[in-house]
């Protein structure tokens, strides 16, 4: 799988991006067909929730879409890839065969 993460320049953290690596690879133990991953990390003017994730990964035939806020871009990666793996279960679930 392929991870890109593009953050805005004031956004950039080095100690984000294994975190975000680390989080986004935990997904593909639960479907091991995910193509490729787009991480966007933006700011926002909401005082509360600052931080803002947005993460797509892109599986054969489709594409699975999160976007959460936290008060800082940690608390809004883990949400993400949180959220994300409810997604990809739930997609996986889909995939199987009925019997």
């Amino acid at each position: 799988m392929q991870i890109n993460i593009e953050t805005m320049p004031r956004v950039f953290n080095p100690e984000l991006k294994p975190l975000t690596i680390r989080k986004v690879e935990r997904l593909a133990k639960f479907y091991d067909h995910i193509i490729e991953a787009d991480v966007y990390m933006k700011e926002d003017a909401d005082p509360k929730h600052p931080a803002i994730v947005q993460l797509r990964l892109n599986v054969p035939q489709d594409t699975l879409f999160c976007e959460e806020r936290g008060s800082s871009f940690e608390e809004a990666v883990d949400k993400a890839s949180n959220a994300m793996e409810r997604q990809v279960k739930k997609f996986k679930e889909k995939l199987r065969p009925h019997v």
